[in-house]
């Protein structure tokens, strides 16, 4: 009985790019700042919004689109830093 084995010519050349646990500082800093965007945004922006009559859709909107798309914009320019191409 011949065992065959299927070799993968993708697998054969790929490289394994070793990652670095964080540290606390970098954790912090990672998840901290995000965090406390959210926060700020939904503690006082929310209700600052509210009080000034904006619609609750458009204050929702705001309080939670808003640090959404700021940590996308961070993801984006990170993934650029990087030096991954834009394909």
């Amino acid at each position: 009985m011949a065992v065959t084995t299927v070799s993968d010519p993708i697998a054969r050349h790929s490289t394994v790019a070793v990652v670095r646990p964080l540290s606390l500082a970098g954790a912090l800093l990672y998840f901290g700042i995000p965090a406390a965007v959210f926060t700020a945004s939904l503690f006082l922006l929310l209700p600052w919004l509210l009080a000034r009559g904006v619609s609750p859709f458009l204050t929702f909107q705001i309080a939670f689109g808003g640090p959404l798309a700021l940590m996308l914009f961070a993801a984006l320019v990170a993934y650029r830093l990087e030096g991954n191409p834009w394909t």
